[in-house]
C-alpha cells in the first residue's frame, strides 16, 4: 500500500513523473523480549501511483521507542495490532 508524500517530488524526463506517494520499501520491527523496548525501522522510497514507479531517494525512519509512540498515537498502536493479527493468521495457516 502507497503512504502519501506531504510534498510531492516531481522529477523532469521526457514526460514529468510525479512522486506523489511513498512506497515502505524496509518495514523492521525489533521487540527483544514482552517487557522490554522495542524498536521500528522503515526504510521509504518516493512512489508514482500513476507511473507505477520508485525512485532510489531512501528516507528512513527509526523510531526507538515503539511503545511509547503507540501510546500516543492510536493508529501506530492499531497499525501493531493488525501486523500481529496478521502474523498470527500466517503462522496458524
Amino acid at each position: 500500500m502507497a503512504i502519501q508524500n506531504p510534498t510531492p517530488i516531481v522529477v523532469e524526463v521526457s514526460e514529468p513523473t510525479v512522486y506523489d506517494s511513498f512506497w515502505a520499501t524496509r518495514l523492521m520491527i525489533q521487540a527483544p523480549s514482552p517487557t522490554g523496548n522495542a524498536s521500528a525501522f522503515i526504510e521509504l522510497v518516493p512512489y508514482s501511483i500513476d507511473a507505477q514507479k520508485t525512485l532510489n531517494d531512501v528516507k528512513r525512519i527509526h523510531i526507538k521507542d515503539l511503545w511509547k509512540t503507540a501510546d500516543e498515537k492510536p493508529e501506530v498502536a492499531q497499525a501493531i495490532s493488525s501486523i500481529l493479527s496478521a502474523i498470527n493468521v500466517i503462522v496458524n495457516s
